[in-house]
């Protein structure tokens, strides 16, 4: 397989995330809307938390009674979010598609100017800065959440209500060493450009 065969691949690959990108949020944006009309449709749909982060915690009152702090691992349905941490959540989650289809397309801005033979230019140590600010700002965005519900469940037997919140930080290190490695390579895309120019004054 040639070079250019591999870029060629790989620019198409950026383009179906990109536009795969854009049917999620839309079908996101759809089953939010649908959430507000029909709530009772997603019942069966939870929201599961990861609780790998730090200050993972529960607040819960049944009854009126007060239960207190837990580290639980409660799956919420989608119904029961209430509040606005429901529209927080699709907030978080908006922003963080919008922050791929970004990287996506700086992505495929660079293989471009590299299947072009345009390797060390200055916009793509611009798009790979881009690239690693983008990381930087989902790692931000899905840094907290907090999430109000109210849910039926089983006590003694019985079904009660439970109203409550949960709240909680979570560090992305993945995002956020990734954020670190574009930084590195704009720095080496800036010193081959460095190099490149001149190279031209030479000539």
């Amino acid at each position: 397989m040639t070079k250019n065969t591999i870029l060629r691949l790989a620019i198409i690959f950026c383009e179906v995330l990109r536009w795969l990108t854009i049917i999620l949020g839309v079908l996101l944006l759809v089953a939010f809307i649908h959430l507000q009309i029909n709530p009772a449709f997603y019942k069966d749909y939870s929201l599961v938390i990861q609780t790998g982060g730090f200050l993972n915690s529960e607040y819960h009152i049944l009854e009126n009674s007060q239960i207190g702090w837990t580290k639980t691992t409660t799956a919420f349905s989608l119904s029961s979010i209430t509040g606005i941490s429901l529209y927080l959540i699709f907030f978080q989650m908006i922003l963080v598609l919008s922050f791929w289809y970004m990287i996506y397309f700086e992505f495929e801005k660079i293989i471009k100017s590299v299947k072009n033979i345009q390797t060390f230019q200055k916009r793509n140590v611009q798009s790979l800065k881009k690239i690693g600010k983008y990381f930087i700002l989902i790692a931000i965005v899905s840094f907290f959440y907090f999430i109000t519900y109210c849910q039926e469940t089983q006590v003694a037997e019985t079904y009660r209500t439970i109203r409550g919140f949960r709240t909680g930080f979570n560090i992305n290190f993945t995002t956020i060493f990734i954020a670190i490695i574009a930084f590195i390579f704009a720095e080496i895309f800036k010193e081959g450009n460095k190099l490149y120019q001149e190279n031209q004054l030479t000539i």
